[in-house]
């Protein structure tokens, strides 16, 4: 008899690159293609920070929906932050000012990028 193993949950708390949905989880993974696809994303390259952040503030009231629970509270690290454009840093925080992050352009020079601080 096969043993049985639980479903990937459908959120993920404190992931490092500031993610709050799980594609592991079959189902997500399914609608992951299908975003991907629609928006001509190349399945073979992984996605931007800002494609798949975008995927997610359009799939999170979904999900929250369908399984019944709340995702985490956004919380997106500065430094992945400083290069995801600023229309949709505000649709992902709601744009309330208790949770908004305060984004700095990077100083003239710097990319923003770990690259450019490991110098």
């Amino acid at each position: 008899m096969p043993e049985y193993t639980a479903p990937e949950p459908p959120f993920m708390a404190n992931n490092k690159y500031g993610y709050r949905v799980n594609i592991s989880n079959p189902y997500i993974a399914n609608l992951y293609v299908r975003y991907r696809q629609k928006h001509g994303i190349a399945l073979h390259f992984p996605p931007s920070d800002a494609e798949r952040l975008d995927f997610e503030r359009i799939v999170i009231p979904h999900l929250e929906k369908r399984f019944r629970c709340k995702a985490p509270t956004p919380n997106i690290p500065p430094r992945i932050a400083s290069n995801i454009p600023l229309e949709l840093l505000k649709k992902i925080y709601s744009y309330n000012r208790t949770t908004a992050l305060d984004i700095k352009p990077p100083a003239e020079g710097e990319s923003g990028t770990e690259e450019s601080t490991k110098k």
